[in-house]
């Protein structure tokens, strides 16, 4: 069953935050989700304090990273299904900002292991 993308973010993204919070810290900055499509929409994470993150609605003033994923590509990509480079060159992704901020927030979020998302889509 699909997971709808404000339980995603305002569940899903808050609990794992709150689970990892020792590595926010990494990632100094906010991280702004645009998803187009259908359920989608705008979804921030500020994660400018260690040990501590926050999911919120809406647009950052001036976000560290800003990832374009589409509505209907989204749980797949969070769910490790597919892979990042693949998504850039198919236009299933796109990431502006600090690029260097990408492997902090990746590890904020379980560095791509069996944790996190990928455990809490599947």
């Amino acid at each position: 069953m699909p997971v709808n993308t404000e339980t995603l973010f305002e569940v899903i993204f808050q609990r794992l935050l709150d689970e990892r919070k020792d590595f926010l810290g990494a990632v100094d900055g906010t991280v702004m989700f645009v998803i187009p499509g259908n359920g989608g929409g705008v979804w921030s994470l500020d994660l400018r304090k260690k040990g501590t993150g926050k999911v919120y609605p809406g647009r950052s003033d001036n976000p560290t990273l800003t990832i374009m994923i589409a509505s209907d590509y989204l749980e797949t990509f969070l769910a490790g299904k597919v892979d990042a480079e693949w998504a850039v060159e198919h236009n299933k992704l796109g990431i502006i900002g600090d690029k260097k901020k990408i492997n902090a927030f990746a590890t904020a979020l379980g560095g791509g292991k069996q944790v996190g998302l990928r455990a809490a889509l599947q």
